[in-house]
């Protein structure tokens, strides 16, 4: 049998590590502009539920006990979570379910990373940051010409992992 040599253990792993970590399957949907304060204030609404990596069933299970799950940003820095699926970090990548509470606290606009398309493209996202009792998160706005909505991942980013909450549109 031949051996593969150094050469062959850097091809090796190269192809593991790219077949491990493809991209972020929401990462095309991101903001890559810095928003104003007044595009990102208004009304979003629980759309998206993609948790069942993170335990068998609770994308069903927050799906069927959520009824009107919504966020309020206001103009004066303050945000309204009604009945918010709340999920703990535990360890790195791990999360437990905690239920939904009705949450109130601040938000602010925030450069959150970076995303490219594999090429030599990088670019700034843009989300919210929570300012809440015992707790901060943040959330990446999503749209190209305007907000949209907002996307929470949870665990690898990799693995699509999500909460998504669309805007509401004005009357």
């Amino acid at each position: 049998m031949e051996s593969f040599g150094l050469n062959g253990v850097f091809v090796f792993f190269g192809c593991l590590l790219w077949v491990a970590c493809p991209s972020d399957p929401f990462a095309h949907r991101y903001l890559t502009r810095e928003p104003t304060v007044e595009e990102v204030v208004g009304d979003y609404e629980l759309k998206e539920i993609h948790l069942d990596l993170i335990e068998f069933g609770l994308s069903d299970r927050i799906r069927n006990s959520v009824w009107e799950s919504s966020i309020v940003l206001k103009g004066d820095g303050t945000a309204l979570l009604t009945k918010f699926p709340v999920l703990e970090k535990v360890e790195t990548f791990r999360y437990e379910f905690k239920g939904l509470k009705n949450l109130k606290g601040k938000w602010k606009v925030t450069k959150l990373g970076n995303v490219s398309s594999g090429e030599d493209d990088l670019r700034a996202i843009y989300g919210v940051r929570f300012i809440l009792p015992r707790q901060n998160f943040s959330a990446r706005l999503s749209g190209q010409d305007q907000v949209e909505g907002m996307i929470f991942g949870f665990s690898d980013p990799d693995e699509g992992q999500i909460l998504g909450f669309s805007k509401e549109k004005p009357e």
